[in-house]
């Protein structure tokens, strides 16, 4: 369906949320000038994690050294009933289907200042890992086995913010996968802000939201399907808005409990005529157990379910046909 107009003023207000980190750090190198020597060595003392305190956004941010690795691995796979299945349900409705993939991303890592770092790295994807044959994958029913690909450029700052933990983000994908190329994605830009607050004295319950624009280039709008040239462009979105409002319970220093509601992803594809409006993909969440193992590696098996006509007939026919698995595995090296 078409979402309001008005949720393009999302735009502006994650825009202007993204220059803050850039104002806050103008303030911090001009301060650094004019800091009194016992100042000085104070601020070396200085350790983010006295800041950001949530493990899986610590982990996010990267080890703490000058330089060093991050990895993501990330397994997309089937139905609840089925989680090493070749074919994985298209929850949100997607215009180009998912498939069953595991995927891995190996990046660079230089930390400009306790707070910000810069990232560059490669993405690694192996299609149905468990399975040889490959049926009704990607936009031509065709991807390659394994690739290596989407090379990426990346950016983040954390801070506290009153009680609040407050990460930016900016993200420069360049698409080299079949999947992306098939439908003529050549590269895309996401700038995001996650922020999260601690309910009660005993700051267990936590709840924060995590917001993106996101925009894409393709080139051209036409694409050779099944060996026939046909118009792609409601396939393509060229750009976006999405919101995730997110909860966890602390357990303890190990585990927690997360959820994230993913009700609020609008688009833009460019067979619309009016550039206002959005398309919204079909609602779904994700549950799962947060496991923080160290510092720097944190582990996210979960499951996600269609939150569109759902059926609460849980675990059964119904339910497992609107339902996926995942794992995501953050780890930082050196």
């Amino acid at each position: 369906m078409l979402a309001s107009r008005k949720i393009i003023s999302i735009l502006t207000v994650l825009g202007v949320a993204f220059t803050l980190p850039v104002f806050a750090e103008t303030q911090e190198s001009d301060s650094e000038t004019t800091m009194k020597m016992e100042d000085v060595k104070t601020k070396k003392t200085k350790d983010i994690d006295n800041e950001i305190t949530n493990k899986k956004l610590r982990a996010e941010l990267g080890s703490k050294s000058k330089y060093s690795m991050s990895s993501l691995i990330s397994y997309y796979g089937g139905a609840i009933n089925q989680p090493f299945s070749k074919d994985r349900p298209n929850l949100s409705n997607e215009p180009v289907a998912p498939a069953v993939r595991l995927t891995g991303r190996v990046s660079g890592r230089y930390r400009i200042n306790p707070r910000s770092s810069v990232t560059a790295g490669i993405g690694v994807g192996i299609v149905q890992p468990f399975h040889e044959a490959q049926e009704n994958i990607g936009h031509n029913n065709y991807m390659d086995k394994a690739e290596v690909d989407d090379p990426t450029l990346g950016y983040s700052y954390a801070q506290k913010v009153g009680d609040l933990q407050v990460i930016y983000s900016a993200d420069y994908t360049y698409f080299t996968n079949d999947r992306d190329t098939a439908v003529n994605k050549v590269n895309d830009l996401w700038l995001g802000t996650t922020v999260l607050g601690s309910i009660g004295a005993s700051k267990k319950l936590q709840v924060g939201l995590a917001g993106y624009v996101s925009g894409a280039y393709f080139d051209g709008t036409s694409a050779v399907v099944e060996g026939v040239r046909k118009d792609v462009q409601a396939k393509q979105a060229d750009y976006g808005v999405w919101l995730y409002p997110f909860v966890e319970y602390v357990f303890n220093d190990t585990f927690n409990f997360r959820t994230v509601f993913r009700q609020m992803q609008f688009v833009h594809k460019r067979n619309f005529d009016d550039a206002s409006d959005l398309y919204r993909y079909e609602g779904d969440q994700s549950v799962g157990l947060g496991i923080s193992v160290s510092r720097d590696i944190f582990l996210y098996p979960n499951f996600q379910f269609s939150t569109e006509n759902l059926s609460f007939k849980f675990l059964g026919e119904d339910f497992a046909k609107q339902s996926t698995v995942g794992l995501n595995a953050t780890i930082n090296m050196f």
